[in-house]
């Protein structure tokens, strides 16, 4: 999603414009796009449907306005995905920036390591063979700073913890050039959007994590204090861990699926689910003190086998042709009718307590 788009539905989020005002700017917006060849020719149209509608919006809006306006210059010229006026996280008071960039070229084995501190670590992924990313940071001191190198086929933020208040990281990054990812921060967010690699390690503490058009084949995501946000995940396995912090998996292709977190709930939603990655899918979701919420995929061709289980408020399955061994108001063990026959087959096994499990 352009940055333009991400503004405007802000906006309207906050209730400082209303939705057919927000219609009329996406459809600028979209205009644009489909013509971003055309450079000079989509600026004035662009510009043209901005200033008519802002005739009509509060003065307050008149501001805000102007600032898409101003920005589509940037996105029409400056199409090779640069970071140099971004602006996903706010800059720290006292802080610095800098945007560095590293040619990653095709490199066997290649590893990604960011490491944060205090601060949010953004990943965007897209069609290129170079990192370019924004620092946001604070030193101790002057004479202490941020490098991004590479060693030994390892991509890295190079610099000493210990001499740092905060470390930020914004950055586009090829989305197929690394066979590994490593994450971590504290305190803010992890952000991925559109990324593919064997294995993807994400760390967090007091922050959430938030992952978006991802393929891998092993995933783990831990944080504290934090909600975990999926959508669109595919791989052969999948660990989402927190604690004090929703979770919620949608349009997830996982062979092997473990979401736990706790005093909150979990929302798993496979309904439009392709699962093409495997015949034989083992989904497990455990927490306590919150509810666990599903929706399946109504397809004649999957099979479930369900083990449910709570301490109170009771089990609830909507899913027809059911077999159950167990069917009692906090314990739920089922079977499809047709399981044996099944192209595919999912094995639930999902857990809480003092808090409903309900699966649609």
């Amino acid at each position: 999603m352009s940055e333009e788009k991400m503004m405007i539905l802000k906006m309207l989020e906050q209730g400082k414009i209303t939705p057919s005002e927000a219609t009329e700017l996406l459809n600028a917006v979209k205009d644009k796009e489909k013509n971003v060849r055309h450079t000079s020719s989509v600026q004035t149209d662009f510009g043209k449907k901005v200033e008519i509608l802002s005739k009509d919006l509060e003065p307050k809006l008149k501001k805000a306005t102007k600032t898409i306006f101003d920005k589509t210059a940037y996105f029409a010229d400056k199409l090779s995905r640069t970071l140099s006026d971004s602006s996903t996280f706010s800059p720290f008071i006292g802080g610095k920036e800098k945007t560095v960039e590293l040619h990653v070229g095709s490199k066997y084995n290649a590893e990604l390591r960011f490491n944060g501190k205090n601060g949010m670590i953004y990943i965007k992924g897209y069609n290129g063979d170079k990192i370019t990313a924004k620092i946001n940071y604070i030193p101790k001191d002057s004479s202490h700073d941020i490098t991004l190198i590479e060693s030994g086929n390892i991509f890295y933020l190079n610099y000493d913890e210990g001499y740092f208040n905060r470390v930020a990281v914004e950055a586009f990054v090829p989305d197929t050039l690394f066979k590994k990812l490593y994450l971590e921060t504290n305190n803010d967010q992890i952000i991925i959007d559109g990324f593919k690699a064997e294995e993807m390690t994400l760390y967090n503490s007091n922050g959430a994590i938030e992952l978006k058009n991802i393929k891998t084949g092993k995933l783990e995501a831990e944080t504290s204090n934090g909600r975990i946000l999926l959508e669109n995940i595919s791989g052969k396995y999948m660990k989402a861990e927190t604690s004090n912090g929703k979770i919620q998996a949608k349009q997830c292709d996982i062979e092997k699926m473990e979401i736990a977190t706790s005093e909150a709930e979990i929302l798993l939603d496979v309904s439009l689910s392709k699962l093409e990655e495997s015949d034989f899918y083992q989904w497990s979701l455990e927490t306590s003190n919150g509810a666990v919420k599903m929706n399946t995929l109504k397809d004649s061709r999957v099979g479930y086998n369900l083990k449910a289980n709570t301490s109170l408020n009771g089990v609830q399955v909507n899913i027809g042709n059911m077999d159950y061994k167990v069917n009692e108001k906090n314990y739920v063990k089922g079977i499809s009718n047709h399981y044996s026959m099944a192209e595919k087959k999912i094995s639930l096994d999902l857990e809480t307590s003092n808090a409903p499990i309900i699966i649609n």
